[in-house]
């Protein structure tokens, strides 16, 4: 069900100045046919766009109406109620799901209660607990990111999953990756970090994401080793294509490799960063991921 008063489309036609160009066929009394015709000189036309006016969705509302939810949930899932997969599609920033992320685990509900503010660019994410029949919040974030909607996966094959929410595409087809776990001991989600990136593969054998990023003709191309450790999404190792000046009128590429190899740090750190012609390193990034 879309939860969105939509204004028609419609053409108004202003006709000004009036020699046709239209004819008219009459038959005289000898059943001969007349042709006249008028000009019209000058046409003029008001387009009024399609307008969509979301309504906000009151948040508390359908966290009370789903107290029950659990007797709906299988282990490890996940129902989102607003949002591009939700029984409301609703596309003003706000989100909600509610999800399993373990075999007879606890009910959580992922929420985004605000309409997004493309200007300010922040947003909040809470995240609720379920006892008792009663929606309990444990967490809440300020985020950079739009939240389109809530995936679950298992980053490391732990059997216990992360809550993945993802943003809206751009003009690419890029969008925000951000991923939240529970910690028990704590009792609160934490947040992992995330990437900007619509190709990506998931190893949680090795609690492993390759990554990798192309957007518009003028941005590097870069390719992205993550491992996921301590809850923490950390960049392994990262190789950067770009053009050297962006104008349109050079053709020159420069190389940028990074690492960081100990997984201690937050981010890489750069190695080495030259000139970009030659098979070897066509070869090095072509095969970045199977060869690292």
């Amino acid at each position: 069900m879309k939860i969105a008063l939509k204004i028609g489309m419609f053409l108004l036609l202003t006709v000004t100045s009036c020699k046709s160009n239209k004819s008219n066929l009459t038959k005289n009394n000898n059943d001969s046919i007349s042709d006249t015709t008028s000009v019209v000189d000058t046409v003029t036309y008001q387009k009024v766009e399609v307008i969509e006016e979301e309504k906000t969705i009151n948040i508390d509302s359908i966290l009370k109406a789903n107290i029950n939810i659990d007797n709906e949930l299988n282990s490890d899932s996940i129902y989102n109620a607003l949002g591009k997969q939700g029984y409301f599609e609703i596309y003003n920033g706000q989100a909600i799901a509610f999800t399993r992320l373990e075999n007879n685990g606890n009910v959580f509900a992922a929420v985004c209660p605000e309409v997004y503010d493309f200007e300010k660019g922040i947003t909040v994410l809470m995240f609720y607990q379920l006892k008792n029949k009663e929606w309990n919040l444990i967490s809440k974030y300020e985020i950079y990111v739009d939240v389109f909607y809530f995936d679950l996966v298992d980053l490391d094959n732990d059997g216990i999953k992360e809550i993945h929410s993802k943003g809206h595409p751009n003009m690419n087809g890029n969008y925000w990756n951000n991923f939240y776990s529970f910690s028990k001991d704590e009792n609160k989600f934490i947040d992992g970090g995330g990437f900007f990136s619509s190709m990506y593969e998931f190893k949680p054998k090795s609690s492993r994401v390759e990554v990798e990023y192309g957007g518009s003709w003028y941005m590097p191309n870069t390719k992205t080793i993550y491992y996921w450790k301590n809850q923490k999404l950390i960049s392994f190792k990262e190789v950067e294509v770009g053009l050297k000046i962006a104008d349109m009128k050079h053709n020159d590429y420069y190389i940028k490799y990074s690492e960081n190899l100990t997984l201690e740090k937050d981010s890489v750190q750069l190695v080495y960063k030259k000139s970009f012609r030659g098979k070897k390193l066509n070869q090095f990034y072509d095969n970045f991921f199977e060869n690292n």
